[in-house]
């Protein structure tokens, strides 16, 4: 693939033509979160665009220039790739949109507890890519002492003799109940342990 020339420059949104080829899906409510995160932060990502005949197509950032009609925006900074072929054009789109980097989930939730002592959770909401009920166990996961989990080992330093360590990596929607469930355990026992907690649950589902 041939590296374009690249221009930046301001440019009319009515102007640019969408992509009929855009292979991203639509999605109302991530729509109405883009248009919110524009509001709140400005245009801070450029269109990438090209020509084809006599328009301007947008390569990518298609759903943001949608988000900018809506607002009515009149124009916004692009960067400008010449007529390339299409199979540049989708080369660079794939890669422009798919060259993405694993989340720590971690630092994530880190940052959004943060987040969260600056803006309220339904705030969150409006222009962050999450429901309110993935914020809420984001910042559940943040406000655990890991490293001071409670266990049978720790909670009976005298014996340690009969126990073992179980680690698990499981979906947010599980990490969810059993934060639930050990809620449930320590205003019944008055007590805060994720090993007392595990042990029933175990036994309940074996009906022991």
């Amino acid at each position: 693939m041939n590296q374009p020339k690249v221009e930046f420059r301001l440019e009319k949104v009515s102007n640019l033509s969408l992509a009929d080829w855009n292979y991203k899906e639509d999605d109302d409510v991530m729509k109405q979160k883009l248009i919110a995160g524009i509001r709140k932060n400005g245009f801070v990502q450029n269109l990438v665009v090209r020509k084809v005949g006599d328009k301007l197509e947008v390569i990518d950032g298609n759903h943001r220039l949608d988000a900018l009609r809506d607002m009515g925006v009149e124009n916004v900074q692009i960067c400008y790739v010449g007529e390339v072929p299409d199979a540049e054009a989708y080369a660079l789109s794939i890669t422009l949109n798919e060259t993405r980097f694993m989340n720590n989930d971690w630092r994530l939730a880190t940052i959004i507890k943060e987040l969260s002592e600056s803006y309220n959770i339904e705030e969150l909401q409006e222009f962050m890519p999450y429901s309110n009920k993935a914020l809420d166990m984001m910042i559940n996961k943040a406000e655990i002492d890991w490293d001071n989990l409670e266990n049978p080992a720790i909670e009976e330093p005298d014996d340690k003799q009969g126990f073992n360590t179980i680690t698990l990596q499981v979906r947010d929607e599980v990490f969810e109940m059993w934060l639930t469930y050990c809620d449930k355990v320590e205003a019944r026992t008055g007590k805060r342990s994720k090993a007392i907690a595990f042990e029933e649950a175990i036994e309940k589902a074996l009906d022991k």
